[in-house]
Parts: structure tokens; sequence; C-alpha cells
């Protein structure tokens, strides 16, 4: 990915917490193999790790849809005790990883990761 299309990417993350209201604490863009296009994470996160789990995550949704036969999978919510984490589907390639706070609203984070999702496919799909 060039360093445009990056910075392009990254401004839709960073816009992504701000509309969240700080509820969104941490987001990246993920190929489907597991290697890192942008993010908006935490310091502390191993981005590389984190990179390769979302990948493996993704491919294991997969194959549940597949085995039952419901589809294509489009989101993946992890619910922790200290906020939840989802996947959506960025165009046939990528996906978006975000995690959020305790007090995030389950509706409100799965509506803004599609949409930020769809506008990072756009992003993405441009120049090829």
């Amino acid at each position: 990915m060039s360093g445009e299309k990056e910075a392009l990417v990254l401004t839709v993350l960073k816009r992504l917490k701000v509309s969240s209201g700080g509820d969104i604490e941490a987001s990246a863009v993920v190929t489907m193999d597991g290697h890192l296009l942008a993010s908006d994470m935490k310091p502390e996160t191993d981005v590389e790790r984190f990179s390769s789990m979302c990948a493996s995550l993704l491919a294991l949704a997969d194959q549940t849809l597949a085995e039952v036969a419901i589809g294509d999978m489009q989101q993946v919510m992890i619910m922790g005790t200290n906020g939840i984490s989802v996947l959506t589907h960025a165009g046939s390639d990528a996906v978006l990883a975000l995690s959020t706070s305790a007090r995030a609203m389950q509706g409100r984070v799965l509506m803004e990761s599609k949409r930020a999702a769809g506008e990072i496919a756009k992003l993405l799909a441009d120049g090829h």
C-alpha cells in the first residue's frame, strides 16, 4: 500500500475514534493473511502479533460459517469484561479490527465499524 493510501486509511481510523466519543480505543486494518496495513493502537500493543491473531480469527470464522452454510463472514465480535473487539470485512482482502472501552454501546460500535470498513474498502480499491 502506498504511503498516501496508508495516510488516508489512518485518517479514517482516527476519525472513527473521535466519532465514537473515545469508546473505540484502538483500531487497525489488516490483510486476510495477517499483514498490518495501518493502525491506531495503544503503544503497548504488539501490532504484528495482533495482526496475526486477527487473521487466525478470520480464518476460523470463515470455516465456521462455511460448515453451517450461513453465508460469508461480515463481522466477528468478541466480548470481554472490559470492552469488545470487532472484526469487520473492509473489502475482499482486508479487515478492520477495533477494540472498545467497557462503556461502549454494542449497536453503535457495530454500525460505526461497518461504516468505516466500507470507507476503507473504497480507499483500498482505488487504483487497483
